[in-house]
């Protein structure tokens, strides 16, 4: 029998827990593994900010619940750097190649090792509250 040599190492380390800016590469339709008569949408991000974790990839998922609500809608939104419109129909070519902030918590396993999970996604910049629609808005000294 003729087997390969491997050698085997520690995987990588897990990418603490902090916002990294994330750009999307995928976002695909597949099983859940957790309730195999459903689908979800399995979202694929590269870090591309400088650092050590730089062109790292992080996975999530999210159902594909078409409320305004849901995540894919938050992430969508995200990405889009503004919420989704009610009614609107999703341009996912809009979406991939698109930046964001990924919000990564380091989780735990029952082993003891550790795991990032992709927590939420925000957009680049935030969005600026509307302006006031009061004549007082521009007044610092109204009451």
């Amino acid at each position: 029998m003729n087997l390969p040599t491997i050698t085997f190492t520690q995987s990588s380390t897990p990418i603490p827990t902090g916002e990294y800016a994330v750009k999307c590469l995928s976002v695909e339709l597949v099983d859940n593994k957790f309730e195999p008569s459903k689908q979800q949408l399995k979202w694929t991000f590269e870090i591309v900010a400088a650092g050590d974790f730089q062109g790292r990839k992080l996975v999530g998922y999210t159902s594909v619940s078409t409320s305004l609500k849901s995540k894919a809608a938050a992430w969508a939104g995200a990405l889009l750097g503004r919420p989704l419109a009610d009614g609107e129909t999703l341009d996912w070519g809009k979406v991939i190649e698109a930046h964001a902030r990924a919000v990564v918590v380091c989780r735990a396993k029952p082993d003891g090792s550790e795991y990032a999970r992709l927590e939420d996604l925000k957009p680049l910049k935030s969005t600026p509250p509307a302006p006031k629609s009061d004549d007082s808005a521009g007044d610092p000294f109204a009451q």
